[in-house]
């Protein structure tokens, strides 16, 4: 089975987040060897308690690996998780970096200067607002600063996908990434289309 579907259990495990995550990896090295272990070596793990040890069991047995992966590919949504090449290196640089991204298109290349804007899984109506008034303010000033980002004429969202309600949110979440380029990949105007 590919790594990335363990990466993807690791990534939807309720209520184990990324600081618990990046502990998890600097002791199992991968999602594939966390799945392997069970519950007397999970709380072998320094920060692990019962709680979370009960959690990431439980997940094993509800969670369909492969079934999951290929319903997330289905959807046309991509993933990478900190486990790969392709995560972006200057986001693996900040403090506390999701694990992993979930992505419509493609992530922008290193060298394209690009914002971030970090946001909760689910939104209220003024963070929406918020969040499209700092887009709305990006591409303005891209178009403005051109000279100062070589290639920059918009700025594009991902908006990304409730796990939940497996719907458009409509809102900006923490797997959000701006783009500022040229034009705007059909990939992206097509979410924009459906979660407005």
């Amino acid at each position: 089975m590919e790594e990335r579907c363990y990466a993807y259990w690791l990534a939807n495990i309720s209520g184990v987040g990324c600081r618990t995550i990046h502990q998890l990896r600097k002791y199992c090295g991968s999602a594939r060897e966390l799945y392997g272990m069970g519950a007397k070596a999970l709380l072998g793990i320094y920060g692990i308690g019962e709680g979370t040890a009960a959690r990431i069991c439980e997940s094993k047995k509800q969670w369909d690996l492969e079934g999951a992966w290929e319903m997330l590919g289905s959807k046309g949504i991509s993933f990478v998780s900190m486990e790969e090449d392709g995560y972006p290196k200057r986001l693996r640089e900040i403090y506390d970096p999701p694990y992993a991204l979930y992505f419509i298109g493609g992530l922008p290349r290193e060298e394209i200067k690009t914002v971030g804007i970090v946001g909760a899984r689910t939104c209220s109506a003024y963070g929406r607002d918020v969040a499209l008034a700092a887009g709305n303010a990006l591409r303005h000033a891209a178009r403005r600063s051109s000279a100062a980002w070589p290639g920059a004429s918009t700025a594009t969202g991902t908006g990304a996908r409730c796990r939940a309600a497996e719907k458009p949110t409509g809102c900006w979440d923490a797997g959000s990434t701006w783009f500022i380029r040229r034009s705007m990949p059909r990939s992206i105007k097509a979410l924009r289309q459906t979660a407005a």
